[in-house]
């Protein structure tokens, strides 16, 4: 390669022509064009540089994603319980409306029976009757539970503050379970304390309730040949108003 002055020798090439003269000679130097090699270092950075940025792209969009769908089903679950709640709520008022209008003409149906019970009937008309008259009672109490209970679930329970006697109601809930417990023979008991009023405030048909789930229960397991006991006494004697303490006392075979 003529007029040039590099002096890198890397890729020189020099030929000497001798043309036969000695004052004929001639020196051709040659450069090959080439391209210097890209550092094996650099690709590497490259490659690791580009890996990294891809993980971090890949990491930051799953996250991305996992925050959504997160957000996404927390929404879909909020709004499941609402739908969930007001359903309920629904659920209860229906029970308790439906529950009051059953309720009504039932009791209409146990005042005819137990008129027809006082006139004068045959035997078995009068078994038939009395079987008809406690099985209505049965399933007053039972539209009873299920009214309560729609209206402890839809907030619309309201306690009553009568005055009462304490002794007649207990007395009527006997006399209601005495055929249960004389089927089985069951002997059934109540003491009430001296120190307890005659006359008390509160609800009586929730303590007549409570009375009657808590008896009936004790009549259901116990299989025969027991007896049950109901003590009812003061709290604490000396408090005023007086707190009524109620215990069901349960012996038998069960």
């Amino acid at each position: 390669m003529y007029g040039t002055d590099v002096i890198d020798t890397g890729l020189l090439h020099i030929s000497n022509l001798d043309f036969g003269d000695p004052q004929r000679k001639h020196e051709m130097h040659c450069r090959f064009k080439q391209k210097r090699p890209f550092p094996l270092t650099a690709v590497s950075a490259s490659m690791g540089v580009l890996v990294i940025t891809l993980l971090v792209g890949h990491i930051f969009h799953a996250a991305i994603s996992r925050i959504a769908k997160v957000e996404a089903d927390y929404c879909e679950m909020m709004e499941l319980k609402v739908r969930a709640e007001a359903a309920d709520v629904a659920k209860s008022q229906f029970l308790a409306t439906v529950s009051h209008e059953i309720r009504t003409p039932m009791n209409g149906v146990l005042g005819m029976l137990q008129m027809l019970m006082d006139t004068d009937l045959k035997p078995n008309q009068q078994d038939f009757a009395e079987t008809a008259h406690a099985s209505g009672r049965e399933l007053i109490s039972l539209i009873n539970e299920v009214l309560d209970q729609a209206k402890i679930e839809s907030g619309r329970l309201e306690l009553e503050t009568l005055p009462f006697d304490l002794r007649l109601v207990l007395d009527n809930v006997l006399s209601l379970l005495s055929g249960k417990s004389n089927e089985k023979g069951i002997e059934l008991a109540v003491y009430v304390s001296n120190m307890v009023p005659e006359v008390v405030i509160g609800d009586p048909g929730r303590l007549r309730q409570i009375i009657t789930n808590l008896v009936g229960n004790s009549i259901k397991f116990t299989h025969d040949k027991g007896h049950i006991f109901v003590s009812v006494h003061l709290a604490d004697e000396v408090r005023a108003p007086p707190d009524v303490m109620d215990e069901v006392l349960r012996q038998g075979l069960n």
